[in-house]
């Protein structure tokens, strides 16, 4: 299979979702690690999908807020 031909078949994009299984992650990760265009594609692909988040991203209402991150603070001292 070709470098474009395994772009193609939308790995990329399952892998920086969490879709495949170990056994291929860690296979796109080996060849990311010695194609330097799939480590761009994921690079690319990772950012766009950190953008859509932040761009998207719901508000929280201010008590809501102030409860989430009270709860989240407790939850860290106990656990130290």
């Amino acid at each position: 299979m070709s470098v474009q031909d395994y772009i193609s078949s939308g790995i990329i994009e399952d892998y920086c979702l969490g879709l495949l299984s170990g056994e291929e992650s860690q296979q796109v990760a080996e060849y990311a690690s010695i194609m330097p265009d799939v480590k761009a594609l994921i690079d690319e692909y990772e950012n766009a999908l950190l953008k859509y988040a932040a761009e998207n991203a719901a508000a929280i209402a201010g008590r809501s807020r102030e409860k989430i991150l009270s709860s989240i603070h407790n939850i860290t001292l106990e656990n130290t």
